[in-house]
């Protein structure tokens, strides 16, 4: 857990720097496109029943790891559990249809601005953006394909690689980061790992994929 922390730690420095104004400045605009003439593949297979994870985390100085449970009840319908190594039930909640409702959870997660941040940060891995705006196709000095989706007052970042896997995603306001997503991939599963970054709020996870049906 603490080379998970430290690990994060070094990637929150590095991107601190990377994540002034001009870093997305200096992306190039290379074309609009509606939503819907978009192909975005999702994070998580889409026909997924049901998947475990490894999980690891951080609140404001506390360590949890254990076990996530991720399974698919409906058409776009998530139930989603946390246990310790015990056996414990740290947290369990539900997505339906984007909509969110917390289960249950342990004491020291109850805190709305926790649980608010575990809802957006699960809602971001298990859809992709509920959005009917265009999407500004950015390339970056690497000439990786970069898509700008706007949403109220925030704008998401999606990086893809040469298959169209999404490999970060920044949540940017007001022209700084404040939350990103990395991805990584295998033959196996498709996704094996992510790791969310927060900048303004003491909340790091780490995800290892484990079973996937």
């Amino acid at each position: 857990m603490k080379s998970l922390i430290k690990y994060s730690t070094l990637i929150s420095l590095v991107f601190l720097v990377l994540s002034c104004s001009s870093f997305y400045d200096s992306l190039k605009l290379v074309g609009v496109k509606k939503f819907e003439d978009v192909e975005i593949k999702p994070v998580l297979p889409e026909r997924f029943s049901f998947a475990t994870f490894k999980v690891e985390f951080e609140v404001a100085g506390k360590f949890f790891s254990g076990t996530l449970f991720i399974k698919r009840t409906g058409e776009s319908v998530y139930k989603n559990t946390i246990i310790n190594n015990a056996g414990l039930n740290i947290i369990s909640f539900e997505f339906n249809n984007r909509n969110f409702s917390l289960i249950s959870c342990i004491e020291e997660l109850k805190n709305q601005y926790v649980i608010k941040t575990f809802e957006d940060d699960f809602r971001n891995i298990l859809y992709l953006p509920d959005s009917t705006s265009e999407i500004e196709l950015l390339k970056n000095e690497e000439l990786q394909s970069i898509y700008l989706i706007k949403e109220s007052e925030d704008m998401l970042y999606y990086f893809f690689d040469e298959n169209q896997n999404i490999t970060q995603l920044d949540l940017v306001c007001e022209n700084e980061a404040s939350v990103r997503d990395f991805f990584s991939y295998s033959e196996e599963y498709k996704i094996a790992t992510i790791e969310i970054i927060h900048y303004n709020f003491p909340l790091n996870i780490k995800i290892t994929v484990t079973k996937m049906e």
